[in-house]
């Protein structure tokens, strides 16, 4: 409990209300695509792709940045499978929609610029990137009426949380990948 004090209490609306002229899902999922792979100054990089998504109608507020990066590396180090997907709350399941095929295509992005591919994957990661690949497609607008009933609803939580777990486990393999060379 007394972590949980010294954590701030990140949701994807308190999050988005920061930033104008981008999806902070889909930065969310480039930031964990780019920590999968460990790239030297993830952090440094990431902060350059937000930069590059965002429409500049405001200044990037870096420090919220900052703490939503710290967050994120901490879930994924975390022993207890801790990565939660910033996206829109399960309240509205449209916005929950949109914001998981923005996180989905970010994750993509994230990994293309890292020049991970297929091959550098076993055959449960690239079945993964196959998944994402059909998630990063779907069109929420196409999809609006049918993602209001309840079943679908629990449809798209299992998909969350597929790609959240597969997403560890892609971090996972890469750590493991690291220590074997």
């Amino acid at each position: 409990m007394a972590n949980e004090q010294n954590t701030p209490s990140i949701t994807y609306q308190l999050i988005q209300s920061q930033f104008t002229g981008f999806e902070i899902a889909e930065a969310h999922g480039i930031l964990v695509a780019l920590a999968c792979v460990n790239r030297m100054d993830v952090y440094q990089d990431w902060l350059a792709e937000v930069e590059a998504l965002a429409d500049h109608s405001q200044e990037l507020n870096t420090e919220i940045l900052k703490i939503l990066f710290d967050k994120t590396m901490d879930e994924l180090l975390s022993k207890d499978f801790a990565l939660s997907l910033l996206i829109p709350d399960e309240d509205d399941s449209f916005k929950r929609l949109e914001g998981f095929v923005d996180w989905c295509q970010g994750f993509l992005y994230g990994l293309g610029i890292s020049g991970i591919g297929m091959a550098d994957l076993d055959e449960d990661g690239a079945a993964f990137l196959e998944h994402l690949a059909a998630f990063a497609n779907l069109d929420p607008e196409s999809l609006r009426e049918e993602i209001e009933s309840e079943d679908e609803g629990l449809a798209l939580e299992e998909l969350v949380e597929f790609v959240r777990m597969s997403s560890l486990l892609i971090f996972y393999h890469f750590r493991e990948a690291e220590t074997v060379h």
